[in-house]
Formats: C-alpha cells, structure tokens, sequence
C-alpha cells in the first residue's frame, strides 16, 4: 500500500538523526534557564549528549523492529520532544553548531507531523489526508534529504567527541 510505504519513509526519514529537532528563544541558544545563567562543561555538556543520544537511539531502535508501520508512525513525536529537550550549553562549538544546524532541518520535517496521532489506530486515516495533498511526498524526500545531510555531518563531528549518533 502505498500509503504504508510513505508512512515506513516519514518513520525513517525522521530517525535518520537522533539529535535534532527545532528550538525556539532561549533554548534554541543552549540556555534555557529561563534567565538564570548557570555554566556548564564541556565534559558535562558531551556526557549529557551521549546520555540523551543512547535513549533516542533506543527509541528509534524500538520503532524500527516494529513490524506494523502505523505503531512506527505513533513513535515519531515521542521522539521529536526528547530530541527537543537536548542541551547544547556547554558544547564545543564544531559539535553545537552541526547540532543546532541539525535541529533547523529536522524541525522542518516535524512539521509535516505536526498533527500526526499518537494512537495507532488513528495514523491510516491522518495519512489518507495528508497525502492527499500531491505535494507532501516532494517535500517529505527533499526535507529527509537535507535531514540525511546535516544528520551525517553531526554524526561526523560528534564521532570526534566519542559521541554515537549513528542511528542506522
């Protein structure tokens, strides 16, 4: 069905990278302390990446040996929000950039999911009208290709930082 095969591209598409999503104001910038400036390490800062990426790792591993394409689907927000909550206070800067750049390009993608349900039994019918619209499928493969790109090259610098965020 070709329905299923979207829904299957839209699952992978959005687990290419683990870290990533779109932040807005002060998260966006590292902070997110609400005002309250606290400082925090570089060592602290990458052992809270590795922490976060092992967990969305699992996550996105869960998704992939579910063989129903409907159960992967309701996997993408729980995903995209603990992706979200990421850090990058206290990052060096090669890998908070590539992070933050990462999160711009995968926060384009939440939004073709931003009205996804989170019950199984409801994602068919949220396709059949998502995909009604002929556009959805060239935006969904131009967004993943750029989602793929910016994936790899914070997979590349995370690597320097012994931080795994290869997700295949």
């Amino acid at each position: 069905m070709k329905i299923t095969r979207l829904l299957a591209a839209g699952f992978a598409a959005s687990s290419i990278f683990l870290a990533a999503c779109d932040k807005k104001g002060e998260d966006a910038k590292g902070g997110g302390s609400g005002g309250a400036s606290t400082t925090v390490s570089e060592k602290d800062a990458i052992e809270a990446l590795k922490k976060d990426a092992a967990e969305i790792k699992a996550m996105s591993k869960a998704g992939e040996e579910s063989k129903d394409p409907m159960a992967q689907m309701t996997m993408i927000k729980p995903m995209l929000a603990k992706m979200q909550a990421i850090k990058t206070e206290g990052l060096p800067a090669d890998l908070k950039t590539a992070l933050e750049e990462a999160k711009i390009k995968i926060g384009e993608m939440a939004v073709l999911f931003k009205d996804l349900p989170a019950k199984k039994e409801e994602v068919m019918a949220w396709a059949q009208k998502a995909f009604a619209d002929p556009t959805l499928q060239t935006k969904m493969q131009k967004i993943g290709e750029e989602v793929k790109a910016t994936g790899e090259k914070l997979k590349d610098v995370a690597k320097k930082y012994g931080v795994d965020m290869d997700m295949n």
